[in-house]
């Protein structure tokens, strides 16, 4: 209701005051649908499903800009393109009112909150915080890189910089065929050393070969964000998850904020070429993180 209420006001705005209501109206509404879905879908779902509802994110992501580009080209204003989108949203919202019973619920009783628990749950905010970062940060900053430090064109930069964000979509949509045959754990040492792989080639560069690492990164980070929210249950209790995922998505856009601004403050104090080792050093904390997180969850 909220997104609907949003694009809507973006569509009608009279003034840009209003913009900046309607906006922060479809921030509020996509936080409470994202905590929803990835809780609901941490409580029902399996493996599979949970990393199919993150591929189905890459399509929209991908979509989305399409469609409105499309509509605002055709009227030479976007408040049809919107206003279509506000619709969608009001389809979504009978869909999901029409089928509420069927959603699952949180479960009543209180789990542990001892020191263990707690340190998990510290572990995991810590995780989604530097996973977003290095995802985002990579996809942002890689043009930038390819462009003014190893002399790659604007067509070709921006290229492989969709090819990065399409590889997520399409690790994830594989691993909505195959995850069932693989354990949260595995995935995510899996993806672990993929990414670290990824990165590390594109920050040395050999023959030039460097931008292969792109793909080769998302590919890695494809399972990462939805391993973590599906293990999330039972690292920290069913009981807890909506509250948990709710934290757990807002470090993570922490991260998308935090990590992709330092990285900025370094290619400015040490040069473009930076970004590579700084986004590498970001992945290798990761990667550090991930292993002590895997211990104190006992293989969890």
């Amino acid at each position: 209701m909220l997104l609907a209420l949003g694009l809507s006001g973006v569509a009608l705005a009279p003034t840009f005051a209003v913009v900046i209501v309607a906006a922060g109206t479809m921030g509020a509404g996509g936080g409470l649908v994202d905590t929803g879905m990835n809780a609901h879908a941490a409580l029902a779902f399996d493996i599979r499903s949970i990393n199919l509802l993150h591929a189905c994110y890459g399509v929209g992501a991908t979509l989305g800009p399409i469609f409105l580009t499309v509509s605002l080209t055709a009227t030479r204003s976007w408040t049809a393109g919107y206003l279509a989108m506000a619709g969608l949203q009001v389809v979504t919202l009978v869909a999901i009112w029409s089928r509420r019973q069927r959603w699952a619920a949180d479960p009543a009783e209180p789990g542990g909150r001892g020191v263990s628990s707690r340190l998990r749950s510290w572990l995991l905010l810590a995780l989604f915080f530097l996973y977003t970062g290095v995802e985002v940060g990579t996809g942002q900053w890689s043009f930038t890189l390819l462009t003014e430090s190893r002399g790659y064109s604007t067509a070709a930069a921006g290229a492989w910089v969709a090819v990065y964000w399409g590889g997520l979509t399409v690790g994830r949509i594989g691993l909505g065929i195959v995850g069932h045959r693989l354990g949260p754990v595995p995935t995510l040492h899996g993806s672990v050393a993929v990414s670290l792989l990824g990165l590390g080639l594109f920050w040395i560069d050999p023959a030039g070969l460097g931008v292969v690492g792109l793909p080769i990164t998302s590919l890695g980070l494809a399972a990462v964000f939805p391993t973590l929210i599906a293990v999330t249950p039972a690292r920290l209790g069913a009981e807890r998850s909506t509250q948990s995922i709710g934290h757990q998505l807002a470090a993570a856009n922490l991260g998308v904020a935090a990590i992709p601004w330092l990285l900025g403050l370094v290619a400015e104090r040490s040069g473009v070429a930076a970004l590579a080792p700084g986004l590498f050093a970001a992945g290798l904390a990761f990667a550090l993180l991930h292993l002590i997180s895997v211990r104190e969850a006992g293989a969890t």
